[in-house]
């Protein structure tokens, strides 16, 4: 296939690598010769203010070994370079060798700015190539951010429509359940005390903390510390709490005992929706049981959360959240009846 330009630039955080990211690279790679790819350095990246949820963004050197993995798996890498973009022009004004720059909807103005300095310069303007977005099965835009919010996984799938039914427990998935999800805490123990909980919480610094169950959230009150989103159904080991902790706020919701009902999933996300945009601590009354709500805590909180749930005569579960937890419950998920 004959390329139509000698040689291609393009630049991005390209965080969280998706199908929207692959799109622009293979693009650049159909039209052009060789390819110069800008990855923005750490501290372009920090300077950023837009950028949603920093404290998950991967660092520079994960970012290119993403690409670079990308790059020889296409068999690109021998038409490539990449280099830490530190502002919007990279290469484009100092290489007289670049020809064109591909960009989206979001990034053209920036390659229209590109070209008055080249003017400027006495330099060729460059060819733009703009390609659409990538939606996901939502029908929104993929992007990083929505990686990072716990929204959707690198493909565009959201991780809500996982719950448009009633999910019912099958009786095989009890034995499953009374284990951990992964290995707890405190070198492979329990977490079996409020100390030991508040210092493995300060350890990781989540973006949000989500405690499900009475005991786990009472625990944590007492020695001062309030998760951000608390969910909770007054009963402990199936019989009410003889001094219920009072939330006047509390969004109530209803949640029979075995399932996982839509509304109760609609509840947690409206309140990581609420907490990330207020920084205002929330909190879930279920009627009914809240024993399964750590699931899909799990599938909808931000990465680099914590989602805490006690195990019945062992102690606290914390989880941090990352892409392989997702993963892990989402399978789990897969073996759950839809009523």
């Amino acid at each position: 296939m004959t390329k139509q330009f000698e040689h291609i630039a393009l630049g991005g955080t390209f965080d969280h690598f998706h199908a929207g990211h692959r799109r622009i690279i293979d693009t650049a790679f159909q039209q052009g010769k060789k390819v110069s790819i800008g990855i923005t350095s750490g501290a372009m990246t920090s300077r950023d203010l837009k950028k949603e949820l920093t404290a998950s963004i991967e660092s520079y050197s994960e970012r290119t070994k993403t690409i670079e993995t990308y790059l020889k798996k296409k068999r690109y890498d021998t038409r490539a370079q990449i280099f830490p973009l530190d502002d919007m022009y990279g290469t484009t004004i100092s290489d007289p060798s670049v020809d064109c720059i591909v960009v989206t909807e979001e990034t053209l103005p920036n390659a229209n700015k590109i070209n008055e300095k080249r003017i400027q310069m006495k330099l060729q303007p460059l060819s733009i190539v703009q390609i659409p977005f990538v939606k996901g099965n939502n029908a929104h835009i993929i992007r990083s951010t929505r990686i990072r919010s716990g929204e959707i996984d690198r493909e565009g799938r959201a991780y809500l429509k996982r719950f448009r039914n009633v999910l019912l427990m099958p009786g095989v998935m009890r034995e499953t359940l009374a284990t951990p999800l992964h290995e707890p805490v405190n070198k492979g123990s329990y977490l079996t005390t409020a100390k030991l909980i508040l210092k493995a919480i300060g350890r990781k610094k989540p973006v949000i903390s989500i405690a499900v169950g009475d005991i786990v959230n009472k625990t944590l009150r007492e020695v001062g510390y309030v998760p951000d989103i608390s969910i909770i159904d007054l009963k402990t080991e199936r019989q009410y709490v003889q001094k219920p902790l009072h939330f006047p706020d509390a969004h109530k919701v209803a949640n029979p005992a075995g399932s996982i009902h839509y509304r109760a999933v609609q509840a947690i996300q409206n309140a990581i929706d609420s907490f990330l945009k207020s920084s205002q601590r929330q909190t879930i009354i279920i009627d009914g049981e809240e024993d399964l709500l750590a699931l899909p805590a799990v599938l909808l909180s931000p990465l680099e959360s914590v989602v805490l749930y006690g195990q019945r005569d062992q102690g606290v579960v914390m989880l941090k959240i990352n892409e392989s937890m997702k993963l892990h419950v989402h399978n789990l998920l897969k073996k759950f009846v839809q009523a």
